[in-house]
């Protein structure tokens, strides 16, 4: 089985990308003025935010074919398909596989397509990786500096409050990127990172407030 996102489909998606950004390109000659260099702002953006979506998307389809590759093509459970198909005389031993893997043929292809959907998803964490570590310093900044106010005013410190708010950050990203990965459902993933990151934010935050040794 050849994987779905091979390299006929990423030249595809480049060349459209390439086209379309050629035609914004060519859709602004003959312009003059503020309306020509503004035209051309907007495209020049347009061609970086695709450039950008290109890239994230070669890296999705990389990581897919990476885990089909390494759990089905270096086992060699992608060539018993085309290795049993043929009609020649098998040993015994090729028989008694042959006939597992077409009574499990099914079971095999979803597998595979599990396979390449997982790889999906985990760039798709990859990328969002960026936000929450923006969202987790933003917290760590300004409780550090809560931290400095407590410190000056005599407040008191709280090893068991920074210990649990490290604690369930971890529990609850864990949790959060295992339900992504496993769920068999297709959801947009904008809202729930959103959302996590604002958790990771305010319990950063308040993990920093009160932490106790010497910064």
């Amino acid at each position: 089985m050849v994987p779905v996102f091979g390299p006929a489909f990423t030249g595809a998606y480049r060349r459209c990308m390439d086209h379309r950004l050629d035609f914004c390109v060519e859709g602004i000659v003959g312009r003059s003025g503020d309306a020509h260099s503004h035209s051309r702002e907007r495209c020049a953006a347009d061609g970086r935010a695709r450039r950008l979506a290109y890239k994230l998307h070669h890296l999705a389809v990389m990581t897919a074919n990476a885990l089909y590759e390494a759990l089905f093509k270096i086992t060699g459970i992608d060539a018993m398909a085309s290795r049993f198909a043929d009609i020649a005389p098998l040993s015994i031993p090729d028989t008694i596989a042959r006939d597992t893997y077409v009574s499990n043929y099914q079971m095999m292809q979803i597998a595979m397509t599990a396979t390449q959907s997982f790889g999906i998803r985990l760039a798709t964490l990859i990328m969002c990786a960026p936000l929450l570590v923006l969202a987790y310093s933003i917290g760590m900044a300004d409780g550090l500096v809560q931290r400095a106010i407590r410190r000056l005013g005599g407040g008191h410190e709280s090893a068991t409050l920074y210990h649990r708010a490290k604690y369930l950050q971890l529990a609850l990203l864990s949790l959060a990127a295992a339900l992504f990965l496993m769920l068999p459902i297709s959801f947009d993933i904008r809202s729930p990172l959103l959302l996590s990151a604002v958790i990771s934010s305010f319990l950063s935050r308040y993990q920093w407030t009160f932490y106790k040794k010497h910064v």
